[in-house]
């Protein structure tokens, strides 16, 4: 049978020493690789099993986010409609904003972390625009994408 590829980009903060990568649509045969990556950035031990179970229950409209040392990891499974995936990422995004700012002392009411939401959001754009559209059509674009 044939395996479709993994979606997926790596990103650096302009404002901030951190790199994000971000994995879209994930199936259950990426998990190993995925979590391959958690470990090497020191996701371990309940984390890690949480992840794990995350990855590989195959349902929809799930995702992780997990942040250490100056590297995150965002996890956009794959989602029951367009409007689901964009709420997917808008969810992820806000996970990355809040665990960097409070890696960075950046108190979560401060400005600064819709900032930092927002350049996340930037950076994902070519990747997420491919990926959701207003015309419903969202599993035919995850199979031409992938």
């Amino acid at each position: 049978f044939k395996t479709q590829k993994m979606l997926s980009q790596s990103f650096k903060l302009d404002r901030y020493d951190w790199l994000i990568t971000v994995y879209y649509s994930i199936h259950t045969y990426h998990v190993d690789k995925i979590m391959d990556h958690l470990h090497r950035i020191g996701i371990k031990g309940k984390d890690a099993e949480l992840a794990y179970e995350n990855l590989s229950s195959g349902e929809v409209n799930k995702g992780l986010t997990f942040a250490k040392n100056g590297e995150a990891i965002a996890v956009i499974g794959r989602a029951s409609s367009a409007a689901q995936y964009a709420d997917s990422i808008q969810h992820e995004v806000q996970h990355l904003a809040i665990f960097i700012a409070e890696a960075e002392g950046i108190p979560l009411k401060d400005e600064e972390v819709c900032y930092i939401g927002g350049e996340i959001a930037r950076k994902m754009w070519p990747k997420t625009t491919r990926l959701t559209s207003e015309c419903g059509c969202y599993t035919y674009r995850i199979g031409k994408v992938l």
